[in-house]
């Protein structure tokens, strides 16, 4: 999993009283698409805390979610996350309406609400 990211050298930025955090998407071992997020009171604590749990992920058999761009400049449809899983959703539209929906592992779908009765 390391091999797809590159950390530089990072500055001393001790002096900063300022929170850091850093996020990574990853896919489980099991399939499942999972969210990791660090919080340090540095940049620097972040980054060594993010290359170890880089490191862990990628001994466990995790692999990064690799997140596509738009090729018409569109990126809003990327940008909608459902709430409720914390998954890309995509937009659908049919008959003049417009909604936002995933598929979930069961087959149901999801419109990000939750109590969706459609």
């Amino acid at each position: 999993m390391t091999e797809n990211i590159i950390l530089s050298p990072v500055p001393d930025l001790s002096d900063l009283a300022s929170s850091a955090v850093w996020s990574v998407r990853y896919r489980d071992p099991s399939g499942f698409d999972c969210q990791l997020s660090l919080e340090s009171a540095s940049g620097v604590e972040v980054l060594q805390r993010a290359q170890a749990a880089l490191a862990k992920l990628s001994e466990s058999g995790c692999t990064p979610i690799q997140i596509s761009s738009a090729t018409n400049g569109n990126t809003k449809a990327e940008s909608v996350m459902c709430p409720i899983h914390n998954v890309p959703m995509r937009q659908y539209q049919k008959n003049g309406r417009s909604w936002y929906a995933h598929r979930l592992e069961d087959g149901n779908w999801c419109r990000g609400k939750a109590h969706d009765n459609r």
